[in-house]
């Protein structure tokens, strides 16, 4: 019986803290994802000028930018490099005369592919994989007695710098002041 009450207070303090992080990164209330959006004016700029520069920055920053001329979206998936690891996200960018909103969304953590050696004297590689941020983030090893790990930390600040890297990227491109 004591050793289910120490488990029980145990994964009650680590859920405790895998919250933390989201005090120090936007999330979406209505799906609990991080979510960076905002909404800009660009006074002067019609927008036909901004959509071309949505367009610009769309196929410099995004693998697959999708254009929808009809309702002035510009939309894509990007990445930003982070410690031995990539942070991919979607991009989505509304025109409108005056300005514009974005948003980046759907975070993933991808792992680079891992070399090691295959026991015949050579390397061999593994493929990285992909995983929501917000499992990364809550994952219960970055966590000890409740409270996150120096190696959760960092992850977590290079998250938040690298997607303010993005958002100031985008506001760059699109003539923000």
């Amino acid at each position: 019986m004591k050793y289910a009450l120490l488990a029980f207070l145990s994964i009650c303090a680590g859920t405790a803290g895998a919250q933390q992080w989201r005090a120090a990164l936007p999330v979406d209330s209505s799906s609990g994802k991080v979510l960076y959006k905002g909404t800009v004016d660009t006074p002067g700029a019609t927008a036909e000028q901004l959509f071309k520069r949505a367009k610009s920055y769309a196929h410099v920053a995004t693998q697959a930018p999708m254009i929808e001329e009809a309702t002035n979206v510009v939309s894509g998936p990007a990445e930003k490099p982070l410690k031995g690891r990539i942070l991919r996200y979607e991009v989505y960018i509304k025109v409108r005369p005056g300005g514009y909103s974005y948003e980046l969304s759907d975070f993933q953590n991808k792992t680079m592919a891992v070399q090691y050696a295959n026991g015949v004297g050579g390397l061999s590689s593994a493929p990285g994989g992909q995983a929501p941020i917000e499992r990364v983030l809550n994952n219960p090893d970055g966590y000890r007695k409740g409270k996150p790990t120096a190696a959760l930390l960092s992850y977590q600040q290079q998250v938040a710098e690298a997607a303010q890297q993005a958002v100031a990227d985008l506001n760059r491109a699109m003539g923000a002041r």
